[in-house]
């Protein structure tokens, strides 16, 4: 709260208001970031575990995941918006991989809305064979 002060003498430079106009000037988008990636392969079966974060300054959208072996989609999953500060933790078991031997294993996020940051978005582990 604030009181009123009638003998204040402070006084506001220009450089207060340009430096609160240049702070209120960056867009406000969602930005969704996949982190914390861990996969394990039993035979040609798949159990992963991730978090996708938004890290940006407004709610995210509705997004897909998508996660391929080599370059093989191998599973997609529809997952809707994310407030501000919040995030998922996604535990997939089982998925099926056609292939017995992958060289690695792509998590991707993809979304049809602006972000401050795409290059959070994928995430690309190397099997060790």
């Amino acid at each position: 709260l604030m009181f009123n002060i009638t003998n204040c003498k402070q006084t506001i430079g220009e450089e207060i208001p340009k430096l609160l106009d240049k702070l209120y000037s960056y867009p406000t988008f969602a930005d969704l970031d996949l982190r914390e990636v861990n996969a394990e392969m039993k035979g040609r079966y798949l159990n992963t575990n991730f978090t996708i974060r938004n890290n940006g300054l407004k709610d995210s959208g509705d997004f897909k995941i998508k996660i391929y072996a080599d370059d093989s989609l191998i599973k997609e999953l529809d997952s809707d918006f994310i407030r501000v500060g919040e995030g998922k933790i996604i535990t997939l078991q089982n998925i099926l991989v056609p292939r017995i031997t992958i060289n690695e294993l792509k998590f991707s996020v993809e979304t049809n809305f602006e972000e401050l940051d795409r290059e959070n978005n994928e995430k690309i582990l190397n099997i060790k064979n």
